[in-house]
């Protein structure tokens, strides 16, 4: 008897056996698994300051997923992930919490399963901010506000949006004082406000040495809005140091 051992690809058929003069030629085909795993992401949190939780599910109906660290999680500051910032390594849970992100950052990730022919696939790219690192900064508290009982707080390296609705033909003229702690340092980049939108150029203003744990007026002269808009105010600040504050209050919109 003769034996043949013949390897096909999937979808690839051949008889399992047949008659010869010589005897029975019995053929035998490996099937090779080439499908990649299903992924997807069911659901992104941010649960805590500078954290990104992603939580997925993958399938495999081939060879099924590996049996040893199967899953994968991958983030990056640009959409496309072509450079990484950081990722889980291959793991057992389909699950990953990112930490020591920036505050307020957007980041890019996307989750990967392997199957037992070492197939990978991936999810679509998803795109989340980290938690904005804002708090209300309370006088009851002990923490600095300029009227009233409270004004706007952020940790060092925060960022803020308000939206500022703006007519055209109208010069346009935002106030607003801002301060920071010791903790912010010396010699970190002031936080700043920035003004941009449709109808006026960009226009930004840093708080200066003046602000560190005193009110500090600064004043945004954005020039006469071409078009009726919603403009985006934007508070930001630059230090990454542990105990890091900013502070805004009392912002006036005079058109």
């Amino acid at each position: 008897m003769t034996f043949c051992f013949v390897f096909a690809l999937l979808f690839f058929h051949l008889p399992k056996a047949f008659a010869a003069s010589s005897g029975t030629i019995s053929c035998y085909y490996v099937i090779k698994d080439t499908v990649a795993p299903s992924v997807n992401v069911s659901s992104v949190a941010s649960p805590g300051t500078a954290q990104i939780a992603v939580y997925f599910g993958a399938s495999d109906g081939e060879s099924g997923l590996k049996d040893t660290n199967p899953y994968l999680v991958e983030i990056s500051t640009v959409a496309d992930l072509g450079s990484v910032v950081s990722d889980s390594g291959w793991t057992s849970q389909p699950q990953h919490i990112f930490s020591s992100l920036k505050r307020n950052g957007r980041f890019y990730f996307r989750a990967k399963a392997r199957d037992k022919a070492d197939n990978i696939g991936s999810s679509a790219i998803y795109s989340w901010r980290a938690k904005p690192g804002a708090f209300q900064s309370k006088s009851a508290q002990g923490k600095p506000a300029r009227t009233g009982p409270n004004s706007f707080g952020f940790v060092g390296d925060a960022s803020w949006e308000w939206d500022v609705p703006v007519k055209s033909g109208s010069a346009l003229t935002i106030t607003a004082y801002i301060r920071y702690n010791s903790g912010y340092g010396g010699a970190a980049t002031k936080p700043k406000l920035t003004l941009s939108g449709k109808g006026i150029s960009p226009t930004s203003v840093f708080a200066t040495a003046s602000a560190e744990n005193a009110w500090e007026l600064r004043t945004l002269n954005a020039g006469t809005p071409s078009q009726n808009a919603t403009l985006t105010l934007r508070a930001e600040g630059f230090s990454t140091s542990p105990a890091a504050e900013f502070y805004i209050d009392d912002i006036n919109v005079s058109q």
